[in-house]
């Protein structure tokens, strides 16, 4: 069988417009077709695509309008019933708009009853709040069928370890859980308690066989962190992959860089 793919996209360059590409076959929507204010249009397309099980989702919000745009669109996800992967890519949001299009995202990956996969990325994007991560960790609730989740909030220095608490504790929800890649780069703000946590939700699932954890230029982790971190590595009872990265971490010396490389493979520090 034939996976499709589809990816869809709000451009920063042209407000209100709209990409869709099917992947796999040469059927291609161009974005001029979507500078008319045609939703019913953009609606037909995934109805079309009612049927596919990937999706990447491209997405920059701009002003209040890209907001609403990004809510019609979302509230179309509810037509893609069998999607099993979906990519959330974006490279700005709006800072009045963040909590809004996270509340956004979770509310419609909620409809995804057989989603397996789960990527969302900011990439150079640094106003992401507790409270935005507080808002995509409330669909993990009901993704109880996730195997694999990939979160990358590079630069994001505002996120604190309360979000990263509520984050962890919404991993618990997620029994079949395999794969979990974390990239916290450069969030500052994120100390040896927030690590702790996130051991104690990692160390409750049962099915976990890969973890990649970054947290370089986390200045606020020390020795104290790491051991929390390692003992849950070495209980994963099936374990394929692991690595940790804590480089740059100004206050983790030598000892816990040892402590990170005895539990991990390929982990640089």
């Amino acid at each position: 069988m034939i996976t499709k793919k589809y990816a869809t996209k709000i451009s920063a360059h042209t407000l209100r417009s709209q990409i869709i590409k099917k992947i796999d076959s040469s059927i291609q929507i161009r974005r001029k077709d979507f500078l008319k204010k045609d939703w019913r249009r953009r609606i037909d397309i995934l109805k079309s695509a009612k049927n596919s099980q990937e999706m990447f989702f491209y997405f920059n919000v701009c002003s209040r309008s890209d907001l609403k745009d990004l809510q019609k669109v979302i509230e179309a996800f509810k037509m893609l019933i069998v999607v099993q992967f979906i990519s959330f890519r974006t490279t700005y949001i709006w800072f009045k708009a963040m909590n809004a299009s996270l509340n956004l995202i979770s509310k419609s990956v909620k409809n995804f009853k057989y989603l397996k996969r789960l990527e969302l990325s900011l990439k150079i994007f640094n106003e992401l709040t507790d409270i935005g991560l507080y808002h995509f960790s409330k669909c993990l609730k009901r993704s109880v069928s996730l195997q694999k989740i990939i979160l990358d909030f590079p630069n994001c220095w505002i996120i604190t370890d309360k979000g990263l608490a509520r984050l962890s504790k919404s991993l618990r929800r997620l029994p079949l859980l395999q794969n979990v890649f974390f990239f916290f780069f450069h969030c500052s703000k994120i100390t040896d308690e927030g690590l702790q946590d996130l051991a104690q939700s990692l160390g409750q699932l049962v099915c976990l066989q890969s973890v990649f954890l970054n947290f370089d230029y986390c200045y606020g982790a020390t020795d104290k962190g790491i051991p929390s971190l390692c003992e849950t590595i070495d209980k994963l009872a099936c374990p394929q992959k692991i690595s940790m990265s804590f480089k740059n971490c100004t206050n983790i010396t030598d000892r816990g860089g040892q402590k990170v490389n005895g539990a991990c493979l390929g982990c640089p520090l």
